[in-house]
Formats: structure tokens, sequence, C-alpha cells
């Protein structure tokens, strides 16, 4: 096969000719049959070539079939501008294997010329072949290239006559069109929905075209026929077997199908030849009625996309109207288009349309849009009155001017929220410092007016009085605002304001109901009498109040604020109120501690009588019955029991008020320590010579460990053997006979840490948070005999060294006291600083 670069160009004016595959016609096989006897050639032909094969239209002396392109002499005809002229195929390398030369018709010679439009595209070819060898002529050599032109003129006459036939057909075409076109867009103009309009339809093609209208398939009913099934897949008009299919799609979305019977009524039926495949199509008259159908699915579309936006519409301004939100629609200019009732209820306003919104709502601008994000902002009423809004706004575009949609809610009631929780938070930040500095002072009467004046004024006003009921005289703290002395004086010489007889500030205390009087500020509060009411005048008060001091269901005052410059409120009650809950508080606390106090000096004053006036009858009680024990040798001696418990008696007594003189120390922060550098070891051997006897006496066994040699510690020697020996006193008490007691000493992160251990019964878990509570015992009745004080002297003297003391200890497997004791070095650096 010979292609060129104009190959793909050659076969598209072929295509145009539409020639290739068609009938016989009388001028081409009349020239054929001319040229055959002009020439006395077997085989004269008017041929045609496409991509791959040789067509003749018109042939002469042969039989009319279709051929390979590669099978004939045609293929190099066309590659050439001239005559081809071959003598002898049989001596020519390029045809002697062509199957019309090695078989019938045997063809020797060929003359060809290729057939050029007017572009200069070959098309085809004008041939003579003959059975035998020959040679043209010069003159024979003209006469065919004339009837090679012939034959282009031929092509292009036909191409004409088609044309003219095509314009003509199109006109009516078009006509039929035209009529349909009017009579569809009646039939849709008509109806009411989809299915009429489709009806309608119908009917009217029928009437035109003379079709019998068969069925209206829609998109999920049954399908008529499988021809209607065919043509909603394709989605083109479709005829076969007498009956017309023609679909109605609008956006690629089939909308119906209608089917008419049609048998005869076509006219006729084209070949479209397109990329080497046929098909069948409908005739014109179909053609056009699918051409015409195709805008009625348009207007259907239309029409329902017109519906659904009336119905969004709808229920747009159902929403619109119904939205508590003001609403607005809004031109590139500023000016409103459209406003919901709840914007004209909202700006107090009947009609909003034409108004620039900008002039509403403070900072709202085409240029300053956000997107939709919330802004707050300050919107006008009507009456001129000013609220807070949050605006959103976001900007669409129906053209090139552009509008906004603005949504303005009212947060009145939101900043007033805010602006009364501000306040009360204020108001608790006031009341938790008040409380602070309150807790803060010392429990002294004298402190606490003075910090109570500190906290109302400014706050509360410009002049406070603090009246407080004390039993032997009363107590009254005047204190104001700089530069108000002339008031104050004022308000000294009013009997209104004394704590003494019928007065406002008396009427509290006694009722223990609050005082309120604030003319023209909207609260209630009592009237004046006219002697109060002169000294207000003349001092220019602008209002008061008094609440009392009540804790405990005792008044113990009275709180009296004066302000020059503005009128209480309920809220400003309630808070005095409260603070004078906690001041009444605060007041009850210092009587209490001063109470406590006296408690505490009339108990060291028992106690320094007790110390002084029962160690003597004591010491001379464990000499005399020491002295007689030792004069009584005889052990069976029936006196000697007696005197040992009376002995044992003196010494626990004397224990007991060694202790509650230490217990009483460490409350009041009194007890005193002699501490210096001391080594460990001659505290533990102290401790060994005091309670070996005593454990010994009750069956056990007990040692001294000391871990580390050398080591010292700073402290009280006395003191901590005193430790010692409560905490091993106690583990012989409630050690079983067999059991072991032991003390062991070593360093212990930076510090010296002893530890007593012993095998009891332990302690249980509930009792270990209350075992150094002073005077506490535990559950069993041995643990009673003591004064429940050993544990408490211990933790306080260990304390006072600096130290730390516990116990691990559970039922069943005894118990074990730690307590730290500081180092010599670091703790003679401190002593000496």
């Amino acid at each position: 096969m010979l292609l060129s670069a104009h190959e793909p160009a050659r076969l598209a004016a072929l295509a145009g000719y539409h020639i290739v595959g068609s009938g016989r016609e009388g001028a081409f096989e009349e020239l054929v049959v001319i040229a055959r006897n002009r020439f006395a050639a077997p085989i004269s032909a008017i041929s045609f070539v496409d991509e791959r094969r040789w067509y003749p239209k018109a042939i002469s002396g042969f039989a009319r079939c279709s051929l390979p392109r590669t099978a004939t002499f045609c293929d190099h005809t066309i590659a050439g501008d001239d005559l081809l002229e071959v003598p002898d195929a049989r001596d020519d390398a390029r045809f002697r294997a062509l199957p019309i030369v090695d078989g019938g018709p045997h063809v020797r010679f060929y003359a060809g010329v290729p057939l050029h439009d007017s572009l200069g595209y070959a098309l085809g070819t004008f041939s003579i072949l003959d059975e035998r060898p020959r040679q043209l002529p010069a003159a024979d050599q003209a006469a065919l290239r004339e009837f090679a032109r012939l034959a282009v003129r031929l092509v292009e006459l036909r191409r004409a006559v088609r044309a003219a036939e095509s314009d003509r057909a199109e006109v009516e075409r078009l006509a039929r069109a035209l009529s349909l076109l009017e009579a569809l867009l009646s039939a849709v103009s008509e109806a009411a929905d989809l299915p009429t309009a489709l009806v309608e339809t119908g009917r009217r093609i029928a009437d035109l075209t003379g079709w019998r209208a068969r069925a209206v398939w829609r998109p999920g009913d049954l399908a008529p026929d499988s021809l209607s099934e065919r043509a909603a897949r394709e989605r083109r008009a479709l005829s076969a077997g007498g009956v017309a299919a023609i679909p109605v799609v609008a956006d690629d979305e089939l909308l119906a199908v209608l089917a008419f019977d049609v048998a005869g009524r076509i006219s006729h039926r084209s070949r479209d030849v397109r990329g080497g495949r046929g098909g069948e199509q409908p005739g014109g008259l179909l053609a056009a009625v699918a051409a015409v159908v195709q805008p009625l699915a348009a207007l259907v579309r239309r029409r329902r996309i017109e519906e659904a936006l009336r119905l969004s519409e709808g229920k747009l301004r159902s929403v619109t109207n119904s939205a508590r939100d003001g609403i607005f629609s809004v031109a590139r200019d500023g000016s409103i288009v459209y406003a919901n009732p709840a914007a004209r209820t909202m700006f107090g306003r009947d009609e909003l349309r034409g108004l620039p919104l900008p002039r509403l709502v403070d900072g709202f601008a085409f240029d300053q849009l956000e997107g939709g994000a919330p802004m707050e902002r300050w919107a006008v009423h009507a009456s001129g009155r000013r609220f807070p809004v949050e605006l959103s706004c976001a900007e669409w575009a129906l053209d090139p001017s552009g509008y906004a949609t603005a949504i303005v809610r009212d947060v009145s009631e939101r900043f007033t929220a805010q602006a009364e929780a501000e306040v009360a938070q204020r108001r608790l930040a006031f009341l938790f410092r008040a409380t602070s500095e309150l807790l803060e002072q010392p429990l002294a009467t004298d402190a606490l007016l003075a910090t109570i004046a500190r906290l109302v004024l400014p706050q509360l006003g410009d002049l406070c009085i603090v009246d407080l009921a004390e039993r032997d005289e009363h107590v009254r703290h005047v204190a104001c605002a700089p530069g108000r002395a002339f008031e104050a004086a004022a308000l000294d010489d009013s009997r209104a304001f004394s704590a003494q007889g019928d007065s406002l500030v008396g009427h509290v205390m006694r009722s223990g109901e609050p005082f309120l009087f604030s003319p023209g500020d909207g609260a209630q509060g009592a009237a004046l009498d006219l002697a109060t009411a002169h000294h207000w005048s003349r001092a220019g008060w602008r209002a008061c109040l008094i609440v009392p001091l009540v804790a405990r269901e005792r008044t113990a005052g009275a709180i009296t604020l004066v302000s020059f410059t503005r009128g209480y409120t309920k809220d400003d009650l309630a808070l005095a109120q409260e603070l004078g809950h906690r001041v009444a508080l605060a007041v009850d606390n210092a009587h209490l501690y001063a109470e406590a106090r006296a408690a505490v000096r009339v108990r060291d004053d028992v106690l320094a009588i007790v110390s002084h006036d029962l160690r003597t009858p004591l010491s001379t009680i464990l000499t005399s019955t020491s002295r007689v024990l030792q004069m009584i040798e005889d052990t069976e001696t029936p006196a000697r029991a007696p005197l040992e418990r009376c002995q044992r008696a003196a010494r626990r007594m004397s224990h007991m008020i060694r202790d509650l003189l230490d217990a009483a120390s460490l409350e009041t922060g009194t007890l005193s320590l002699d501490q210096k550098t001391t080594v460990l070891s001659h505290v533990l051997s102290d401790a060994a010579d005091l309670l070996q006897p005593l454990a010994e006496a009750r069956g056990l066994r007990f040692a001294t460990e000391l871990r580390d040699e050398g080591l010292s510690v700073w402290c009280d020697r006395e003191r901590v053997v005193q430790v010692l020996s409560n905490l091993v006193g106690n583990a012989i008490k409630f050690t079983p006979a067999g059991g072991s007691v032991n003390i062991v000493a070593e360093t212990w992160g930076g510090r010296v840490r002893v530890a007593v251990r012993d095998d009891g019964p332990g302690i249980a878990p509930q009792l270990l948070p209350r075992i150094f509570d002073r005077y506490w015992h535990g559950a069993t009745s041995q643990s009673r005999t003591g004064s429940g004080l050993g544990l408490y002297i211990a933790k306080g003297i260990i304390e006072n060294h600096g130290g730390q003391i516990w116990v691990d200890s559970a039922p069943g497997r005894g118990s074990t006291f730690y307590f730290t004791l500081p180092p010599v070095a670091p703790m003679e650096a401190q002593a000496s600083n």
C-alpha cells in the first residue's frame, strides 16, 4: 500500500462525495462502455480507492466487485500525478504477483489516469485493461486523460445534485419541524405537568405525521418494547419493524421515550458510513421529529426548574418570615432590598426597603465582609435607642453588581447577662479578697476594725461606722474617705446613728434586720425622722445602709455605710449583708480566740500549781519508799509488795505531770531544747540502761544497733532519750513474752534515722491516721493505762528538732516507728548563724 502525507486529507475529500459503496448510475455506466469501445479494450472501469479497498463505481467487461487496495493497479495510479501505463504486467515486478494478473482475467496490459478533484486530491482512477500486451499511442493517451476529466465532472455534478436535493429536503424538514415545534410549544405551555405534556406531544406528533402513538415510557416504568429500550440506551431516535422510538433527553438525563407506529410512512432510510461501519438511520421525517422533540425536553426541564424555584422561594419566605433574627438582602450600594418581619420589629419600622443598612447597623460595608463570620456591632432603633447586635454577612453574585445577605441578631439579653455576670464576678472577687484579708489579720478586735474600714471604702460608700457590742464597753469605729471630716463630725452628732437608745443602729442590732435608705433609686427604705433628715440634709448624704453582724445566732454589732455620690441597690444590700456575715464570723472568731487564750492561761496556771505543789510530795514518797525497801531485805515480807505498788504509782504520777507540762509547752510553742553535738551511741546507751530492765521483766529480748559508727547528731540528748523511752515503752507494753524490741540507727538520705521495731500484734490501718493525736488511746483496754500523750509528745519533740516521725505497721506483723534527726555539720552552721 502506497501512502503519502496527504492521505488523510484525500480520504476526507473522498468521503465528502458519498460515492464509495453507492449503487449503479447510468452516466457512469455509459461512459465506461464508450471508453471500452474507443480503446478496443476488454475491460474499462471508473473506480475509487479508500483507505483499504478498491470500489468500482462503473465497470464494463468484468464483474462488479470490491477488491483489496493492494491487489489492484490503482494503488500505484493514485500515488502519481498522470497516466500510469503498464505494457506487460508479467514483465513488471510490481504487478506480476497481482491476483488479476496471475489469475483470471489474466491482465497483461493496464493504463489508468488518476481522478483529481478541484483541490487536486486523487479520488480514484479511470482505467482500461487487456489480456494481451500492448502500448497506447499518444492520441489514445490524450483520449484516456479526457475520459478521466469527464468522470471527474460527473462526480462533481453528482455532488452538486445531492447538495441541491439535501437543501430542498432540509427546507422541507425545517418547515415540518417549525410546524411541529409550534404545536409542541403549545402543548407544553398548556400542560400542567410532565406526563400531560408528554401525552399531548405524542398526540400532536400523531396528528401532524399520520403516525399512531403507541406508548409513552418514563424511567421507572416497564419499557413497552425492545426498540424503546434501545432508544433509551442509545439516546437517539430509532426505527425498526414499523415502530419508531424517540427519546426525550435534557441535560444528559432521559426523561421519557415516545413510541409510534410508522409502518410504510417513513419515506426513506440512509446509510451512514463512519469508520467503516454502516447503520440504518430513521428517515428525514423521523429525524425532524426527533430534532423538534429535544426542545420539548428543555422546556419540560425548565418548567420543572421554575416549579422547584417557586417551591424553594415559598419555603425560603416561610423560613425568613418565621425567623426570630433579622434577615436582609442588601445591594452593593448598601440599600436594603428585602427585610423580613423580625427585622422590621427589631428596628421598630414598618418599612425598611430602600434604607441604607449602614445607617441602621454600625460597621456594615461590602469591603469589610468577613465571609459569614459573626461580628458584634451596635444598631439604632427607630426611637434612637442603641442596642448590641450580632451581624453575619455573606456576599453572593446574581449579576456584576452583587448582593449580600445580612443576618442581624439582637444580643441585648446576652450583653445584660454578661454585664450582670461581670458585676457578680467583681462582687465575688471583692468577697474573696475581703475574706482573705480577714483571715490573714491577727485575731484581735483593733486589727479587724482597721481591716473592715479598708475593705468597704470606697467600694461600698464614702463613710463607714462599725459598732461592736462588748460586755464592758461599746466599741465604735468611724472611717471616711479623704476630705470627709465634716461629714464624719456631723455623723457623730447624729443620735440616729448611735448604738444607744432608740436609733437606727440600735434597731438594726436588736431586730437583726438591715436598714436601707436610698431615695430616688428604686430601693425601698424606711422613712427618716425629722432630726435624722436634718442631719442628712446638713451633711449632704445620698444614701445609707446598715447591716447587722450576726454569727452563731448572736448579734455582734452593725456596719453603717453612707454614700455621698450614689444610691444603694438591692445588690449592694446583698453584698453588704454577705460582707457583714463574714465580718461577724471574724469578730466571733476573735472573741473565741481571746476566750481560748484565757483558758490556756488558766490551764497553764493550774499546771504550774500542779507542778510546784505535787512534785515535792511525790519526791518525798519516792525517796521514803526506796529507803524502806532497802531496809527490808527479806523479799517475802508482806509489807514489801504494798510499798512497791506505792512506788510504781508515784513514778507514774511523776511521768504524767511531766507529760502534761510537755504537752502544754508544745501547744504554746514554748518547749525548751538544749541542742548540742551528741554522739548517737551515747544516746542509745542511755536508752538501753533505762529500758533494758523493763524489757527483761516482761520476758522480751531488747537490743540496740548502730549501723554507721561515729554518728553524731545535733539534738537535746535528754529529750531524744525521752522519745525513745516513749516509743520503746509502748513496744514493751504491747509485745507478748518471748518477743523482741530493737533500736536501729543509721544514715538515711543525708539525715540520721532511728527505728524502733517490735513483734507485737500491729496496728489496724484505720487507727494509723490518729496514732499521734493528743489524748488518744487505741481500741484495747491495755492501751488506756497511760495518759495518751506519749506519742503526741514524741512527735512534738522530733518536729522541734527539725525531724519527722512516722509509723509502718499492719496487723500480725508488728510495728516500726521511725524518726529522723539532723546531722551535726549543717545544724552547727545554722546554730552559729
